[in-house]
């Protein structure tokens, strides 16, 4: 399956005398040393995914070569396009409403938790309102009570055809929703 918006971040190496280690994200890790003398020196072992292997190559850029092919192999594989009508993530109200009284406060919670609701994502039509804002842009309130976060969704009713889901700029912060004219970019970032 092709994605092709998708890239996968380069390994970090780190470096202890005759040996360079780079950690998986999920638990696995590569290794590679050099054995001077051998015809093919650089060794790369690979632990933790299915066992253990080493092999070896001529070159030190040859062997993180082959350890960032076998990730990127490892992590694409895991991935898949959503179905459409499938829920990208759930919502559940977590309490009150925000300082000015009039919007419920909800957090993002995954795997249709008990008094969630599944929150979708629909492709861009022909049809589709121009958007001032795009998915990760950082916008704050513009009047009212503080709220700053990013983007992470679009809705539209019939009251609000422009509006979007802002999640609040901290670990599992809650959403709110807001119209466009409500938001603003926000200056921390330029």
């Amino acid at each position: 399956m092709a994605m092709s918006n998708l890239s996968v971040k380069p390994l970090k190496w780190h470096q202890s005398h005759h040996r360079s280690t780079a950690y998986a994200l999920f638990g696995g890790s590569y290794i590679i040393t050099e054995y001077a003398g051998m015809k093919e020196p650089f060794a790369l072992e690979r632990h933790g995914f299915d066992g253990s292997t080493t092999r070896y190559y001529l070159t030190f850029d040859a062997a993180k070569a082959a350890a960032q092919a076998d990730y990127e192999t490892r992590i694409l594989s895991a991935l898949s396009r959503l179905q459409e009508g499938e829920p990208v993530a759930y919502l559940r109200r977590i309490g009150g409403f925000d300082d000015e009284g009039d919007k419920p406060t909800y957090t993002v919670c995954y795997g249709g938790a008990p008094g969630s609701f599944p929150v979708y994502t629909a492709p861009p039509t022909q049809d589709s309102v121009a958007r001032a804002f795009k998915i990760r842009d950082l916008v704050r309130k513009s009047k009212g009570s503080w709220w700053e976060g990013r983007v992470v969704g679009f809705y539209s009713t019939e009251q609000t055809p422009v509006g979007y889901c802002v999640q609040l700029e901290q670990p599992n912060g809650p959403v709110q929703i807001y119209p466009e004219s409500a938001l603003i970019l926000s200056n921390k970032e330029g």
